[in-house]
């Protein structure tokens, strides 16, 4: 099943070419004409984001998130090449943290491996058993506070 999922529809070759296109939609640039199959597409996007990396790191803002992005999507296929059982991630509800005026509510997940949750839309992190039962109060009280909103 995970090969499947990375060599069909939402695979390795769209993740990249949902990076690439990001990029060249920054510079400007028209998408790229010579797409087809994953193997003939694959190639081709790797050396697009190999050259343009340098570009990225010092003139583009989300570079951050597409570098998360590329390291789970080469640890993805790392574990499968080994043949090493990736943990599972399980969804735990939005982020509950304020940005601003505004809550983040970005989905959170936590793996089965870890004792970490991280946020990637705000970088919020909860660590330790103490933090889970505050990050589980805050999405309740965002939750009601929501709910509030709505009625």
């Amino acid at each position: 099943m995970e090969v499947l999922a990375l060599v069909g529809p939402g695979g390795v070759a769209a993740r990249l070419s949902a990076i690439e296109d990001a990029w060249r939609q920054v510079l400007g640039w028209t998408i790229a004409p010579w797409r087809g199959n994953p193997a003939q597409t694959v190639p081709h996007l790797v050396g697009f984001l190999t050259n343009n990396l340098l570009w990225a790191c010092s003139s583009y803002e989300e570079v951050g998130q597409d570098i998360d992005d590329l390291r789970k999507l080469h640890a993805e296929c790392a574990a499968l090449v080994s043949g090493e059982k990736r943990p599972g991630r399980v969804q735990i509800g939005a982020c509950p943290t304020v940005v601003g005026d505004a809550w983040c509510g970005t989905q959170l997940t936590a793996s089965t491996g870890s004792h970490r949750i991280h946020c990637p839309g705000c970088g919020a992190r909860w660590e330790t058993l103490g933090e889970w039962r505050e990050l589980r109060a805050a999405q309740e009280r965002a939750l009601a506070q929501l709910a509030g909103v709505a009625a």
